[in-house]
């Protein structure tokens, strides 16, 4: 399987949130460790991945066969661009590290449409709704979850 297929896998199978219509300089600001991008105005989209340590990569041309795994080069044509961001969902375990180093999570249900933000704080009203919407903790525990700083 290529990468264009693995990535569409991803998509496919909900693992992602998307964004879309971003600028260059939107689509860095936006992607976190992990996440990917993809550009929307060329014919051969370039697709990108933040590394560790900031580093943005092009992971995808595809009039190329092969990965390039190089730096993306930051000029005009990059510029011009509008970018989609495919952020990775993480586990409950991941999201609850986050949560002890106060950091908002959120955590989607129903194929995206339900979400609940929570922050690091003692306000207990943001459970609430949980209730309401008759999530468990099951739901809770096997749910996808992001992390917003």
């Amino acid at each position: 399987m290529n990468k264009e297929n693995s990535f569409q896998e991803l998509i496919d199978n909900d693992k992602v949130l998307i964004q879309t219509g971003l600028t260059t300089g939107q689509m860095i600001d936006v992607l976190k460790v992990g996440d990917r991008a993809k550009t929307e105005t060329t014919d051969s989209p370039i697709w990108v991945e933040k590394i560790l340590y900031g580093a943005i990569i092009v992971i995808e041309n595809a009039t190329n066969e092969e990965s390039v795994e190089r730096a993306l080069q930051i000029n005009p044509a990059v510029l011009e661009n509008s970018w989609t961001v495919y952020r990775k969902f993480i586990s409950f375990y991941d999201a609850m590290k986050a949560h002890e180093e106060e950091k908002k999570t959120i955590t989607y249900h129903q194929s995206k449409d339900l979400t609940y933000t929570f922050k690091h704080e003692l306000e207990t009203g943001q459970f609430k709704d949980l209730s309401n919407d008759n999530l468990c903790l099951y739901e809770l525990i096997e749910g996808n979850w992001t992390i917003d700083d």
